[in-house]
């Protein structure tokens, strides 16, 4: 079986990316042009679990003075969509993290992490966590360690989650998750998609794909209940204090995320839940749709960056 989803991990990442091929035959439009947001500068971080280094690209604020400067400055971390699969996504949220470093003075961290199924649950874990210990370790003396944040796109959502809810508590000012999925023990039979199923549309994210991108991921040995797996698993005093949801009126991780910010309201925490109507699973990511669509996109970065300056 391992041999059998090694060789489909192959033939998906022939594409650059399964959504957007997906969304390309249906007239939904192509990935977004990542060249036209290249980052600062981009720095290597070792694992402390494998013999491998961690790429993060840099995205500077207009302010920086650069390294060894005596300004120090907030830090966000993102983390790519991948279906905790696809490894060619990395580089995805290059408009973000540009918009995000000149909006609210922060320097954004784009990180890559490793992906199934060569590297299993908890490869990309552990890979964001290293990326936070280098921020907390600060040796170029420019991270405001007080003011960090972390955000991500769907898969990248459900990690940067995981990792606010699993290291020590008021690591993070806040979070930004992108249509995270949020509960990944769910089967197929019991991720609601009713919301999908009133769509026109076909879904970007039908249950096979999703099941093949859990079942890739998640080793048969794993405790399903392990905190670092599934957002779901964390009690809500865990999370930082201030979450920003961003859901898609049609993907099937709509209704989960959603619960889990309203899990996360009862505990007090500062929940701004935004449900983008009529879109897909990772629309943002299309482009040449339409100014609509657009329109949508700058909304949600809005909301984003709005919620991480008020932290900063």
């Amino acid at each position: 079986m391992y041999i059998v989803r090694l060789i489909i991990a192959y033939c998906l990442r022939g594409s650059i990316y399964v959504g957007s091929l997906i969304s390309q035959l249906r007239g939904y439009g192509p990935l977004a042009n990542t060249c036209d947001f290249p980052p600062d500068e981009y720095i290597l971080v070792l694992s402390t679990k494998d013999k491998r280094s961690i790429r993060v690209n840099v995205y500077n604020p207009p302010t920086f003075k650069g390294k060894g400067s005596k300004g120090k400055y907030p830090v966000h971390i993102n983390a790519h969509g991948s279906g905790f699969v696809i490894t060619t996504l990395f580089r995805s949220d290059s408009e973000f993290c540009r918009k995000i470093s000149r909006e609210t003075g922060a320097i954004v961290l784009d990180s890559d992490y490793a992906k199934a199924p060569e590297h299993p649950f908890p490869a990309a874990y552990n890979d964001i966590c290293d990326v936070v210990a280098h921020v907390l370790a600060n040796r170029d003396g420019n991270y405001d360690t007080s003011r960090i944040t972390i955000g991500g796109f769907s898969a990248g959502a459900s990690l940067a989650l995981v990792v606010s809810a699993t290291m020590p508590k008021d690591t993070f000012k806040a979070i930004t998750a992108f249509y995270p999925v949020t509960n990944l023990c769910l089967t197929s039979s019991e991720r609601p998609h009713h919301v999908e199923a009133n769509s026109r549309k076909l879904p970007r994210l039908p249950p096979f794909l999703l099941n093949y991108f859990l079942k890739t991921y998640i080793a048969q040995t794993t405790a399903l209940d392990d905190p670092r797996l599934s957002p779901h698993n964390n009690t809500p005093s865990a999370f930082a204090e201030r979450v920003l949801l961003v859901v898609c009126e049609f993907d099937p991780l709509r209704d989960e995320a959603i619960a889990l910010g309203n899990m996360l309201q009862r505990e007090g925490k500062l929940v701004r839940v935004v449900d983008i109507p009529g879109v897909l699973h990772s629309w943002d990511k299309d482009i040449n749709v339409g100014v609509e669509n657009d329109l949508k996109r700058a909304m949600a970065y809005d909301a984003a960056a709005e919620v991480l300056r008020s932290v900063y």
